[in-house]
């Protein structure tokens, strides 16, 4: 009936093949799109991550899906189904999990905080407990992982905590890819040690005075009480009269300055919006509102 349509389709197993009629929640898509497979410590079960994931996977790709057959219209006045699949896009966001056993013959497994991956086939410690919890840091390579590193080893020499091994690497020449797991195994030893005698907070400072790529592991307090965010406006109160009370939101996704975003109302109660939605928007009239709802239809 129209040909220039674009309907977009977010299914847990897409339009057709033999899972097209599955019921398929997140921890199903999740589980069966391999994500989980690689999720958790390796000597405990997979785990998948507490939010939806897939759900908000399979909502980018269908948006991106959308714009490509919008351009696609606007060229040839024709329109097309996109049909996104909630598994398909879990198995994208594997990144190298896939490729690495074409290329490498490795099958990466759950590493836990660490990093698996790399040609040298070496785990690499990502997350480190500090203090009072744990901060992300790495030992990475190029021009801004040795800046990163040489100012770490200098910053544990300042107190006392120097390390001659990291002293006496060139950090220049330091690559990834072929760096051993003694290496990994020696600069984990040090590092951790220097993490644990400080907090979130004196690591975080340090870092960031002296160019180092480690950040702090936030909690959902300090997400709440981080006065970047605060200084940015991003938490908004939005009343909820049913409690009578407002209640803090995350704020609009970004800023923009020509069409500013601005934070909605809290999520409608069933049915709240009907004589808005068919009222005003679709031109029912009031009787004809009455009628659906005795029919049950809204």
């Amino acid at each position: 009936l129209n040909p220039a349509l674009i309907w977009t389709s977010i299914t847990p197993f897409g339009q057709d093949g033999p899972y097209r009629g599955y019921q398929g929640p997140d921890l199903v898509t999740m589980a069966l799109g391999g994500f989980m497979s690689v999720t958790g410590d390796p000597d405990r079960a997979p785990l998948r991550p507490s939010f939806p994931v897939s759900h908000v996977l399979a909502s980018l790709q269908a948006a991106v899906g959308a714009l490509i057959a919008f351009h696609h219209r606007q060229q040839t006045e024709q329109g097309q189904l996109v049909d996104v699949s909630a598994q398909e896009s879990v198995t994208t966001a594997l990144l190298n999990a896939l490729p690495m056993w074409d290329i490498n013959r490795v099958i990466i497994k759950r590493t836990g905080r660490y990093r698996s991956g790399l040609s040298s086939g070496a785990r690499q410690r990502q997350v480190w407990a500090c203090r009072d919890g744990a901060v992300a840091f790495m030992v990475l390579g190029g021009l801004g992982g040795a800046q990163s590193n040489r100012a770490l080893v200098k910053w544990m020499a300042e107190e006392g905590m120097g390390d001659d091994f990291l002293s006496a690497v060139n950090w220049d020449q330091f690559d990834m890819a072929t760096a051993s797991q003694e290496f990994h195994d020696r600069a984990e030893h040090s590092i951790s040690r220097f993490f644990m005698a400080h907090t979130k907070q004196e690591l975080h400072q340090g870092a960031v005075a002296r160019g180092i790529w480690l950040q702090p592991v936030n909690s959902p307090r300090d997400i709440a009480e981080s006065t970047h965010l605060a200084a940015r406006d991003f938490w908004t109160k939005v009343p909820h009269p049913e409690v009578g009370e407002a209640i803090t939101y995350p704020g609009p996704f970004g800023k923009a300055t020509a069409t500013p975003l601005e934070a909605g109302r809290r999520a409608p109660l069933i049915g709240e919006d009907n004589d808005e939605v068919y009222g005003e928007l679709l031109g029912l009239s009031p009787r004809e509102i009455a009628e659906l709802r005795e029919k049950g239809v809204i």
